[in-house]
């Protein structure tokens, strides 16, 4: 019975941490709608997608790893912060690219400007210590 109590209350965080994230990303878009024109939310909604596709894409799990490994994790914490570095340039520049792609496509100058300050933010979150 010891092993069903710790995982309700594993789930129960689990799941008021999801109902918070998804609370706090409804409150950023309720308040990205009341700042910016529809055609500005639709061009940040683009960036937006592309960001997140591309973090998704290439989510590798190391810092999964890091909180399961039982024995010595800390020998892994070089690797695992230079893999992140590595997975934040690769983003932004991935990033970089679609800022030549994609605005001629959407016929939005805009753009351009939107993906390569977009493409400062997976670069700078790389830089995070796991």
């Amino acid at each position: 019975m010891g092993y069903a109590k710790q995982v309700l209350s594993g789930f129960s965080w689990l799941i008021s941490l999801k109902l918070f994230g998804k609370g706090l990303g409804f409150v950023k878009l309720f308040i990205l709608a009341r700042i910016l024109t529809p055609v500005d939310f639709g061009l940040f909604g683009i960036v937006a997608i592309l960001l997140a596709l591309s973090e998704v894409l290439t989510e590798t799990g190391i810092n999964a790893f890091l909180i399961q490994e039982t024995k010595t994790p800390s020998k892994y914490y070089s690797t695992a912060w230079v893999v992140s570095i590595l997975r934040g340039a690769l983003i932004a520049l991935v990033l970089i690219v679609a800022s030549f792609i994609v605005p001629p496509f959407y016929d939005e100058s805009n753009l351009f400007q939107l993906f390569l300050i977009a493409s400062a933010i997976p670069f700078l979150r790389g830089f995070i210590n796991p």
